[in-house]
């Protein structure tokens, strides 16, 4: 066993060590992005898809309405609404979903938020400008409704949406 004083000896000689030695100063660390950057790879093929879904439906919902149809943005107090298909002067707003196939939970998340923001533009300008605006989401096939609505018994996302006045179809 060695004694305390031993070991403050070994203590001092440590000490002496580096106070002698140059310092030695630390690398700076450099952040590289793992991945390259979004905005260089360009649109991915299933969005590509999406889009080209989404604009056919939108040219049928303008036949089918006999009005045109834009993507829209504007002002309600201090928040900014986005709808996806809207002519404010025909009164129609819709929000659509082309995705075939039965919903993911994400997909069914982002249906009920869009049913909640066509609600309040429903609200918006019945209070506002007393007149009634025609507010849907618009599903891409049978199999996406039928996931909403739910088969055997309706679910909760179609008792809210039939509560808040939004109607969820197909686009034909």
């Amino acid at each position: 066993m060695r004694k305390s004083s031993d070991c403050q000896r070994t203590i001092r000689r440590t000490f002496a060590a580096m106070e002698d030695s140059p310092k030695k100063r630390r690398a700076r660390t450099v952040r590289k992005p793992i991945a390259p950057q979004a905005k260089d790879r360009g649109p991915q093929p299933g969005s590509l898809n999406e889009n080209e879904l989404t604009t056919a439906i939108v040219s049928k919902l303008s036949a089918k309405h006999k009005c045109q149809l834009d993507p829209t943005q504007f002002r309600i107090d201090e928040s900014l609404v986005k709808v996806g298909a809207m002519n404010a002067a025909a009164g129609f707003a819709f929000d659509i979903h082309p995705k075939p196939g039965p919903l993911n939970s994400g997909v069914k998340r982002r249906i009920c938020q869009d049913i909640l923001k066509l609600s309040l533009v429903k609200t918006f300008y019945k209070t506002t400008e007393d007149r009634d605006v025609t507010v849907a989401v618009i599903l891409g096939d049978k199999d996406a409704l039928d996931s909403f609505q739910g088969i055997t018994h309706p679910t909760w996302m179609k008792r809210a949406a039939d509560m808040a006045g939004v109607e969820v179809r197909l686009a034909d």
